[in-house]
């Protein structure tokens, strides 16, 4: 149901280290320091998400199937999230985190490059960081659309199976 998950959690703590290890100390200097190049490698290992995100209804479904139908799941959820360390959040709020993980990347380039001068070092680097996160985005829709159309397929072959019959 989440086989996705170490991956995109590998990726997540790739980037973070990464960051981390850009911004750290004294070494951050924004009149020239770059981060483009960090987003720029990481985002092909982005596509990943595609198969997360395609699955998530049908994951969020049996989540709550299994809520409704098994005790001892129920309370292992009602557990987690009375957790304080959840902040008060159910399971379902941190099931989506990856759904919009992409869009969000998305946003942050943006804004980083609204706040870049055109001069800048990484100006460049930021706009090709831009355009391959989109390009991931653009991948992850419709990898979606063609799930759902499959889907949707299985349905109607599943409603014609057995008309031959008649």
């Amino acid at each position: 149901m989440f086989s996705e998950l170490p991956g995109l959690i590998n990726v997540n703590a790739e980037l973070r280290k990464q960051l981390d290890c850009r911004l750290e100390g004294n070494q951050w200097n924004p009149v020239d320091g770059c981060l483009g190049d960090i987003f720029l490698n990481l985002a092909p290992y982005l596509k990943m998400y595609s198969s997360y995100v395609k699955n998530f209804n049908n994951a969020l479904s049996i989540v709550s199937d299994n809520i409704t139908r098994n005790a001892p799941f129920a309370q292992f959820v009602a557990k987690q999230n009375a957790d304080p360390n959840l902040k008060g959040l159910p399971l379902e709020a941190y099931l989506i985190l990856p759904v919009q993980r992409i869009p969000r990347y998305k946003m942050l380039l943006e804004d980083l490059l609204k706040n870049t001068g055109t001069d800048h070092p990484d100006r460049i680097t930021l706009e090709k960081s831009l355009a391959r996160i989109a390009e991931v985005a653009v991948f992850v829709n419709e990898s979606i659309r063609e799930h759902e159309m499959i889907q949707e397929l299985i349905e109607v072959q599943k409603s014609l199976h057995g008309l031959d019959e008649v």
